[in-house]
């Protein structure tokens, strides 16, 4: 499982912030190799994304879900999915919160993610990263 904890400042006001990371529209758009694909009925959506590993380039594809509070500026993101060649599956967490920064004048970002790769991927991004033989 690889877990993250961050913490970043925004020059924007903690409303336009919101605006941009409550639509995954937005977020995607900023983000090289991803794209969305189809919107489900019941609020899922599908994506995916490329990823290099050193001389490895992976695409995973997820149906993810994504649960806002508005008025605490708070969110969760849910992913399943696999890589294309479906030898490599993840989920995936995040739960995000903005708040206004007095000092900076502007907002913070606080991001808390796990996520966790069963089978062969995992061994070859350790390969990759000269973590294994």
């Amino acid at each position: 499982m690889i877990k993250i904890d961050e913490e970043i400042a925004v020059p924007a006001p903690p409303e336009r912030v919101w605006e941009v990371i409550s639509d995954p529209t937005e977020v995607v758009s900023c983000i090289n190799g991803a794209e969305l694909g189809q919107f489900h009925d019941d609020g899922s959506f599908d994506g995916t994304l490329v990823v290099k590993f050193s001389a490895i380039r992976v695409r995973f594809g997820a149906r993810m879900s994504l649960d806002l509070d508005e008025p605490e500026r708070q969110g969760r993101l849910s992913a399943r999915g696999r890589d294309g060649q479906g030898a490599t599956r993840f989920t995936a967490h995040a739960t995000f919160l903005i708040t206004e920064d007095h000092a900076a004048g502007g907002a913070r970002v606080r991001a808390w993610w796990h996520r966790t790769i069963h089978k062969r991927q995992s061994e070859q991004i350790g390969v990759a990263s000269g973590k294994t033989q």
